[in-house]
C-alpha cells in the first residue's frame, strides 16, 4: 500500500509540474518561475513607493514584502491545490481516469500539491532575494534564525495543505463556481492576517478575528525568525505583545490540527462523492 501510495504520489507531483508549467521545457519553465511572481510582486511594491513616495527603509516595508512572498503558499496549496479537483474533473474531465488508473485520488492530488509547494518555494526565493537585491530588504544570512524560519515554513505549510485539502474534498461536491469559494477564503485571510499591513491598523472586531487565525501567527513567526522580536514590536504592537511561546503553541497546535482535519475532510466527502456518483459530473455553470 506504501509503494503503491509513493507511486502515485509520483506520478501527481510529475503531472502536476507539466500541467503547471503548461508542458513547456525546463528552461522556458524556470524563466517563467522568476518572471511571474517578480512581475506580481511589482504591482504591490509600486503601489507602496507610490503612497509613500519611495521609502524602502521602513520596518512597514520590510514586513509587508516578506508577507506577501510566503503568502504565495497560502495561494499555491491553500487555493491550488482545491482547484486541482476542477481542473481534472471539469476543464480537462480526466478525473474518472485518474480513479481508474490510481484507485486513490489522495495519492494524486498530494503529489500535484508536491509540484505547486516546489514552484512556489522557487518563486519565494526568487522575490526575496530581489528584495534583498534591489529593494534595501534587511533580510541577513548571519542575523536569520533559520531554525524557527525553518519550523515556521513548514507549519505555514501544513496549515496551507491541510486547508487545501479540505477545499479539495469540498469541490468534489460543488460544481465548478466552487473555485471561487477558495478564491474568497484566500483573500479574506490576506486581508485579515497581517499579510501586507499591521494588524493595528483594522477595526477591533477584525483585529480580534484576525488575532485568531492560525495564518496571522505563522506571518509573525517568519517575520520574528527573519527580522527578529524587536522589529516585530516596531510593524505591530498588537503581534508583539503574543509571547513566543504562545505564538509557537498556537501555531504548531492549529498546524497539526488542520493537516489532520483535512485529510479527514477530504476522505468524507470523497466518500459522499463516490456514493452520490459524482466523481464524473461536469456541471457546465
Amino acid at each position: 500500500m506504501a509503494v503503491s501510495g509513493l507511486r502515485h504520489l509520483r506520478t501527481g507531483f510529475w503531472l502536476g509540474w507539466q500541467m503547471d508549467a503548461n508542458w513547456a521545457s525546463p528552461g522556458w519553465f524556470f524563466a517563467y518561475s522568476i518572471v511571474r511572481p517578480l512581475a506580481m510582486s511589482s504591482i504591490l511594491v509600486v503601489m507602496y513607493l507610490v503612497v509613500t513616495g519611495g521609502r524602502t527603509h521602513t520596518e512597514m516595508f520590510a514586513a509587508m514584502y516578506l508577507g506577501n512572498a510566503f503568502y504565495m503558499y497560502v495561494g499555491a496549496l491553500g487555493m491550488g491545490v482545491s482547484m486541482a479537483v476542477i481542473e481534472e474533473r471539469e476543464w480537462f474531465q480526466m478525473l474518472k481516469y485518474i480513479y481508474l488508473g490510481t484507485s486513490d485520488l489522495f495519492w494524486y492530488i498530494l503529489g500535484r500539491a508536491g509540484a505547486k509547494f516546489v514552484a512556489t518555494s522557487i518563486a519565494a526565493a526568487v522575490v526575496l532575494a530581489a528584495g534583498v537585491l534591489f529593494l534595501h530588504v534587511p533580510l541577513h544570512a548571519g542575523t536569520v534564525d533559520w531554525g524557527a524560519l525553518v519550523l515556521a515554513l513548514a507549519a505555514g505549510v501544513l496549515l496551507s495543505l491541510g486547508m487545501g485539502l479540505a477545499l479539495a474534498g469540498v469541490m468534489l461536491l460543488a460544481a465548478r463556481h466552487g473555485g471561487a469559494w477558495a478564491e474568497g477564503l484566500a483573500g479574506a485571510l490576506y486581508l485579515f492576517t497581517g499579510t501586507v499591513f499591521p494588524l493595528d491598523v483594522l477595526p477591533d472586531w477584525a483585529r480580534a478575528f484576525g488575532l485568531a487565525l492560525p495564518f496571522t501567527h505563522w506571518l509573525e513567526a517568519l517575520r520574528r525568525a527573519a527580522y527578529g522580536h524587536a522589529f516585530s514590536a516596531r510593524f505591530s504592537p498588537t503581534l508583539a505583545a503574543v509571547p513566543d511561546t504562545t505564538l509557537w503553541t498556537v501555531l504548531l497546535a492549529s498546524a497539526a490540527a488542520t493537516i489532520l482535519a483535512g485529510v479527514a475532510v477530504f476522505r468524507a466527502c470523497e466518500r459522499v462523492a463516490r456514493e452520490r456518483g459524482l466523481i464524473d459530473q461536469v456541471t457546465e455553470h
